[in-house]
């Protein structure tokens, strides 16, 4: 993904939980707070964010909530140019702080997370999860191009999906548009 808002949204969650899993290929860390993925929540005024993940200027993984509050950060950095597997589940809390974030990284389908993260504190407001939004948000150019593949969002989920059954290919090289959206392609 490459250039300014490039992203895919799947909308009609309309649930109080959900869970995502998506495999991420970096060739560069990136040169700003990059976000990957988030929920965002329907009903209210517009939309807000309610979890992402990002990664962060050293090559970090970062967890976010509502409150655009960094929840956690990873201990180390992820590697250039290899495939990893992320999972993320939220589930909106009665009250604010009272929502659920589980969110981990995994080399492709290993059964062992490189790092996780779990909090049954995090403001994700108390509006049903719209929306899953995967890609570069915002009218900031990136330069940095990343790849995502295997894509799986559920609705009503009782925690992570878990792996897809092929472990996604390492990326072609792309240059100039790329007139479509398609598996393991920079956008």
């Amino acid at each position: 993904m490459n250039g300014n808002s490039n992203m895919v949204t799947w909308q009609g969650l309309r649930t109080n939980t959900a869970a995502t899993r998506f495999y991420l290929y970096m060739t560069a860390i990136p040169g700003q707070l990059q976000t990957i993925f988030q929920f965002i929540a329907s009903g209210g005024a517009g939309y807000s964010e309610l979890a992402w993940f990002s990664i962060d200027l050293t090559g970090k993984v970062a967890v976010t909530d509502a409150t655009a509050t960094t929840l956690w950060l990873s201990p180390a950095a992820i590697s250039l140019n290899t495939w990893y597997r992320f999972e993320i589940f939220a589930s909106v809390g009665a009250t604010q702080n009272t929502g659920t974030i589980q969110a981990a990284y995994y080399t492709l389908d290993n059964g062992s997370a490189i790092a996780s993260f779990n909090t049954s504190t995090a403001d994700l407001g108390i509006n049903p999860i719209g929306w899953a939004r995967f890609g570069k948000i915002g009218p900031t150019s990136y330069a940095t191009p990343f790849y995502i593949d295997d894509i799986g969002v559920v609705q009503n989920a009782a925690g992570f999906i878990g792996s897809y059954a092929a472990a996604p290919s390492p990326p072609a090289t792309y240059s100039g548009i790329i007139p479509h959206l398609g598996w393991g392609r920079s956008l």
